[in-house]
């Protein structure tokens, strides 16, 4: 595909920073090896290879790898089988267990609970908080605001692409999240303005910040940063060692 993986130029003003470093021009390899890492939705797995080969690209040594089966021991049953063929949660389990002995500095993760079990998704989210007491920048999509509300410093409400809301979790309202629900801006703020105060928010000394997005709304909050989904492991294995 023409331009996969090279960098986008970023529209006016507009841009992602980490760690002091603009990351809007960089690519895809580039952004990984500074520890930017992207879980997209479509999981970032290699389907053809299996559990073990899939897990070797991202960790060389076998006791990393051992680690991961002890912690998921589903896994560690199927590890000669194709990714291709586990169920969503197992392939979304699979993308994400390996960071948990690589904790990157920034985790973007797109919609990581959807179309996933209950139970899934439960681990999904305590995978996701040990990340975040490693250390590891959450920048999450997701509509199941629960889950987000128990993991978030900083919470944004995104309607057709646009901030319709932004503050601390604390001041995360039940009226504020069915506007959301409901495709409605709460107090009717503009969402320019609305966005410079979660960019203020952001900037005050927490480390993690959380995208909600309503079911059927439409987001781009990931795209300024774009790493294909089949383009973010391989990223990941050449920058090992």
């Amino acid at each position: 595909m023409p331009g996969h993986g090279r960098p986008r130029p970023a529209s006016r003003g507009a841009g992602v920073r980490g760690a002091g470093r603009d990351a809007t021009r960089e690519g895809a390899v580039q952004r990984s090896c500074a520890g930017v890492v992207l879980a997209p939705e479509g999981r970032g797995i290699f389907p053809s290879l299996t559990i073990e080969e899939n897990l070797a690209l991202h960790l060389k040594e076998k006791d990393q790898r051992d680690a991961v089966y002890e912690r998921f021991t589903g896994l560690a049953d199927r590890r000669g089988v194709v990714a291709g063929s586990l169920s969503g949660g197992e392939q979304q389990l699979l993308a994400l267990a390996p960071l948990l002995q690589r904790p990157p500095k920034v985790l973007i993760a797109d919609e990581p609970s959807l179309g996933l079990a209950p139970r899934v998704v439960d681990e999904v989210f305590r995978l996701l908080v040990e990340l975040r007491d490693h250390g590891t920048a959450l920048l999450l999509v997701e509509e199941k605001a629960a889950e987000i509300l128990g993991v978030a410093d900083t919470v944004a409400y995104l309607a057709q692409g646009r901030v319709s809301w932004c503050g601390p979790r604390s001041e995360v309202r039940a009226d504020r999240l069915t506007e959301a629900y409901l495709g409605m801006a709460a107090g009717g703020t503009a969402a320019e303005g609305v966005g410079q105060s979660c960019r203020r928010a952001g900037a005050g000394g927490g480390r993690r910040s959380t995208s909600f997005r309503p079911p059927g709304s439409a987001s781009d909050s990931a795209a300024s940063m774009p790493s294909p989904a089949s383009n973010w492991p391989s990223a990941r294995a050449r920058c090992a060692g």
